[in-house]
């Protein structure tokens, strides 16, 4: 049977477990031809082992310039393949699409912002922030979006303060970063949504340079050894990460939780469960489940000969398909070997939702809180279950 074009995205098993495509391809064949949806050939991998090996291996490319930007799933107004094609231009700043040393350099220049300490100095606001929108949380009419009221804004506070962001400002960053992500946008609607961020981006870095503060893109300003175009695609970079996929955790996490209430009693019971929570659900959720890189020469992986110039897309799905919360430590399906300040910052921060008045709600009561958007990135729904407070 021939598979159709494109990435298997449905949820047929599931709103935590991989569809059952994915399934089958681990088992049988976890390296597999891949025809994405514009009609170029590439690779698929499944395997969990398969997926490390690659994603520790440099010949594995990140860069962007080496092909065109295959979208895997079928987006509106997708333009059809050519046989000759022009490679994506490289963005500048955006490090995630670089291998060293471009990579390295620009990387370098954030080492000494998320360190270990000073998150730990910024837990104390990380904390207040989430404290006040879990009272606000419980102060709403119910229900209570639960993404609106308290997984996007918590999120979007912190980076907006770190950045040097007007938090004024995030009605235009989120409803563009969800643009950009969201499956069934055009490519127009897609590149003109990173054209209002970039542009933005572009006057406040340059505002950055000119009149610099204690934030981390004014940091980044103060020397000379970045371009503007630079600065702006690093910031582009921390703060589509800093808040898509946070809040997307949030949703998710709280979700998954409620959807295992014996996990949820146990986090109530002992918080001092929270720090290996957070990595277990790293490991379960892992928001960020599709990853992307080219061969840059002719390469064998799971027995399978990958081309030189090949797109391979990699499924990031946990080993383990079910969560497990315990004092055992545990670590997230980051693909390589940390580095060491790269400890997870989520981990170190805890807000003790427990002695917010909306962190518990009877079973069945009109106060029970209902997360009913979907979170933007994923097409799951969440809903309060809770059981006893």
């Amino acid at each position: 049977m021939t598979r159709p074009p494109g990435l298997p995205l449905d949820r047929d098993a599931g709103p935590f477990a991989p569809p059952s495509a994915i399934t089958r391809l681990r088992e049988t064949r976890p390296v597999s031809p891949l025809k994405f949806p514009d009609g170029h050939d590439g690779w698929l991998v499944t395997g969990y082992a398969e997926v490390r090996q690659a994603l520790a291996d440099p010949r594995f490319s990140s860069r962007q310039d080496l092909g065109p930007v295959h979208v895997p799933y079928e987006t509106p107004s997708m333009p059809e393949a050519q046989e000759e094609f022009d490679p994506s231009p490289q963005v500048p700043g955006l490090f995630l699409t670089m291998d060293p040393p471009d990579h390295t350099r620009l990387r370098r220049k954030l080492t000494g912002t998320f360190t270990v300490n000073r998150m730990k100095r910024l837990e104390e606001h990380i904390v207040e922030i989430a404290e006040q929108q879990l009272d606000h949380l419980a102060a709403c009419p119910k229900p209570v979006d639960l993404v609106a009221e308290f997984a996007l804004p918590v999120p979007s506070l912190v980076i907006c303060g770190m950045l040097g962001v007007p938090y004024a400002d995030r009605d235009m960053f989120q409803k563009n970063s969800a643009q950009i992500m969201l499956r069934d946008q055009s490519i127009e609607d897609k590149m003109a949504a990173w054209t209002a961020m970039t542009s933005y981006l572009g006057k406040l870095a340059a505002d950055k340079r000119a009149d610099p503060g204690s934030d981390i893109l004014s940091g980044l300003a103060r020397g000379d050894d970045l371009s503007l175009e630079e600065l702006v695609g690093i910031g582009f970079l921390l703060l589509l990460a800093g808040h898509e996929t946070t809040a997307n955790m949030l949703a998710l996490g709280t979700f998954a939780l409620l959807e295992n209430p014996e996990q949820l009693a146990a986090l109530r019971a002992d918080p001092g469960l929270i720090p290996g929570a957070v990595e277990e659900l790293l490991r379960y959720l892992a928001v960020v489940d599709v990853l992307f890189r080219y061969a840059s020469e002719d390469l064998e992986l799971g027995g399978e000969k990958i081309p030189r110039g090949r797109p391979c897309s990699f499924r990031c799905w946990p080993r383990t398909a079910i969560l497990r919360i315990s004092p055992r430590a545990t670590h997230s399906t980051s693909s390589g070997k940390r580095a060491r300040i790269c400890r997870s910052a989520t981990a170190c921060t805890n807000a003790s939702a427990s002695s917010s008045p909306g962190s518990k709600c009877a079973p069945g009561s009109p106060d029970c809180c209902a997360a009913s958007r979907r979170s933007r990135s994923r097409s799951r729904r969440a809903r309060c279950r809770c059981g006893p407070a």
